[in-house]
């Protein structure tokens, strides 16, 4: 389903900004062309498919993380989540690109909800375990889902990423 901006504006959808790695770009860049060229070649030149971009791609990679966070339980989520800020500070050089997905106004907040509770549990962790304080941000969250999503995706067919697309890209 292809949303033009003024259906995007009545259904409370809003561009959502944020910065992940150029990895992670690449990455994106690389599953949006396979599934446009798979869709393009199963049209068989009827020229009526739809093709996907990488802000349709991260909705929904943000839609099923917090989904999943939501179906493995906070204590599963953030043991990692912090994982993965762990392999984070060890890395250095990250560079990141911005980029942006369309959330309705339901998801931006379950984001942000997910977010605060995320850094209120490491802030905690600190506190009361000394485990290693981490100054986070929104971001952090997004490019967790992404990551994930992204090793979810090379996982499956190409076929399967098509029409698991379909169903939430706006």
């Amino acid at each position: 389903m292809r949303l033009n901006w003024f259906q995007r504006a009545i259904q409370d959808y809003r561009r959502v900004p944020f910065e992940i790695e150029s990895k992670q770009i690449v990455q994106l860049d690389r599953l949006q062309h396979a599934i446009n060229y798979y869709r393009s070649k199963e049209d068989n030149g009827s020229d009526t498919y739809v093709e996907t971009d990488i802000p349709s791609i991260c909705r929904v990679f943000i839609i099923t993380g917090i989904e999943h966070a939501m179906k493995v339980g906070f204590s599963s989520f953030t043991k990692a989540f912090r994982h993965y800020m762990d392999e984070q500070r060890i890395r250095t050089n990250i560079q990141y690109k911005s980029t942006f997905a369309y959330l309705q106004s339901a998801e931006q907040r379950a984001l942000q909800d997910l977010y605060a509770l995320v850094n209120e549990h490491l802030e905690d962790e600190h506190l009361s375990h000394y485990q290693p304080h981490y100054d986070i941000v929104v971001d952090d969250v997004v490019c967790f889902f992404i990551q994930n999503g992204c090793e979810e995706f090379t996982r499956i067919s190409i076929p399967k990423a098509s029409s698991m697309l379909d169903i939430r890209s706006v």
